[in-house]
């Protein structure tokens, strides 16, 4: 047998076998008299601070000038005495966010009596847990959640949001090309439409961050993108804000939408000029990385390898460690009234999560802030050609077309519209009545709304392509592409069009949808 077990070991060798022990442990030991002066303590606390010099007293009283100064004490957190350990003989179990060189820490500390052979307290067991990683998991878990919930909202006011923008950007396109003469009537009408337009793309930005948009991924020169826009940007920020670019490697590449891209860009620009009212310097930086196993937890990587950097960093203002914990959810702005609707940043973290990466935020008051976005590193340099869009008007030749559309005011545009360009127009409200009028008259072209109050677009193509066979189909909707049916829509090959579309796209629409019908 061993030597050692075969014999009694002393006392000093019982005490190295048991420091040996707890320095193995993932949990932090210390034990202490009941003055709180520590005399044995094992190696968890110098593995999770390395530059933290361990004093010999209780990690409680040690953390205790660099609390979390939101976090709020009360009788059970840590001022109690030690005495009233002693006098109450019960366990006292607090968690703590303590800054430590510019870095958040949480821990659980656990403080029990320590006894004697007599059964009295002649000290205190401190057991402390390092849940760094475990806050993090929650956190991240919280802020999925309150997105997801945002984006259901998002999601399910689109439709109705889209059909009133279809309505309000539809008529402003007649009037403008109706009454060209009357220059009064044109700048009303051209702040309308504007106003639309604009209307239109704060819904997307909506639906950004909710993930409920479809993206348009390909093969992007990260630096040639923001080269491309120091114009735009130096514009939008004004004279007083200097900009600095610097892009180590042209051939950067990352696997992205551009448009979002690009909105990632003008969000942190616009966050920056708010934040330098009096003018000052953003610096954007391009650059590669690579990210091991080791990197800190507190980076929040779950893919190690090599990715593409990008460092935003203006001298405004700054913000504190309260604000900086809520800048990416939506609706947060620390704007007044009617100067930010707090999508901004939910959109940028949106975004970015989309493309696989990670945003990192330093800020502080007086010193500016700093967001270091993480991409995926995409070492294919292939570029592909988006696909051109024809809007184009092109009149119909007196095609027969069935408007299959719920909402009475989007109808009646389509078929405005239509009509006015030659083609022949039918309209109704819902596929029972699609049907019977399908059975009796033959049609060129149905226009359908995908989801109907009694069923979908796609239910009606499969019903009807037998008494049509020549006909040709275009879907619309005002939902978003997470929508069954809508995906069903596109990865059959119909045209869609997404609410609120142009006159010229609806027209292109039904001019590509007949011509790919009457091809052999």
């Amino acid at each position: 047998m061993n030597e050692l077990t075969d014999r009694i070991i002393t006392l000093p060798e019982a005490l190295s076998i048991l420091k040996q022990l707890g320095n193995q442990l993932p949990i932090g030991i210390m034990l202490s008299n009941l003055d709180g002066m520590s005399f044995y303590q094992n190696h968890a606390f110098q593995t999770w601070l390395p530059d933290y010099e361990v004093e010999t007293r209780l990690w409680l009283l040690q953390m205790q000038p660099y609390l979390d100064n939101g976090q709020t004490a009360d009788e059970n957190l840590p001022h109690h005495t030690l005495a009233l350990f002693e006098q109450n003989n019960y366990t006292h179990e607090t968690e703590i966010s303590v800054f430590w060189q510019n870095h958040r820490y949480f821990f659980r500390i656990s403080t029990n009596p320590l006894y004697d052979q007599n059964n009295n307290i002649v000290g205190l067991i401190e057991i402390t847990e390092h849940i760094t990683a475990l806050k993090q998991m929650e956190s991240t878990l919280q802020q999925s959640r309150r997105f997801e919930t945002v984006g259901r909202l998002a999601s399910g006011i689109a439709h109705d949001f889209n059909n009133i923008l279809q309505v309000i950007n539809g008529h402003s396109e007649i009037l403008l090309e109706t009454y060209t003469d009357d220059a009064r009537l044109m700048r009303s009408v051209d702040v309308i439409f504007s106003s639309g337009q604009k209307a239109s793309a704060l819904t997307r930005q909506l639906l950004l961050f909710s993930r409920r948009q479809q993206n348009e991924f390909k093969h992007i020169n990260l630096g040639n993108l923001i080269l491309g826009m120091h114009k735009i940007i130096s514009r939008m920020i004004g004279e007083d804000i200097e900009m600095k670019l610097s892009c180590n490697d042209a051939n950067i590449y990352i696997e992205g939408d551009e448009s979002q891209i690009e909105q990632i860009l003008m969000n942190l620009a616009v966050n920056s000029r708010d934040a330098m009212p009096n003018g000052g310097e953003i610096s954007i930086t391009v650059d590669t990385c690579e990210i091991g196993e080791n990197t800190p937890l507190e980076n929040n990587f779950s893919k190690p390898g090599k990715y593409v950097v990008l460092h935003f960093v203006d001298t405004g203002v700054g913000m504190n460690n309260e604000i900086i914990e809520h800048i990416f959810e939506p609706f947060f702005t620390t704007k007044e009234t009617g100067h930010g609707t707090g999508l901004g940043l939910a959109t940028v973290y949106s975004i970015v999560k989309q493309h696989q990466g990670y945003i990192q935020v330093e800020s502080a008051p007086g010193k500016g802030s700093a967001f270091t976005i993480y991409f995926p590193y995409c070492d294919s340099r292939m570029f592909y050609d988006p696909v051109e869009v024809d809007e184009h008007i092109r009149a119909g030749g007196e095609e027969r077309v069935l408007i299959i559309e719920d909402d009475e005011n989007v109808r009646d545009l389509a078929s405005q519209v239509l009509s006015h360009y030659g083609y022949k127009v039918d309209c109704v409200s819902n596929l029972a009545q699609a049907h019977r009028l399908a059975a009796s008259t033959s049609f060129d072209l149905f226009l359908i709304d995908i989801v109907l109050p009694d069923g979908s677009g796609m239910e009606f193509i499969e019903m009807t392509q037998g008494n049509n066979p020549e006909a040709a189909y275009i879907l619309s909707s005002g939902y978003t592409e997470d929508k069954p049916q809508i995906r069903e829509t596109i990865q059959k090959g119909y045209t869609f069009l997404h609410k609120p579309y142009t006159i010229n796209a609806l027209l292109s629409a039904c001019h590509e949808a007949l011509r790919k019908k009457k091809q052999p």
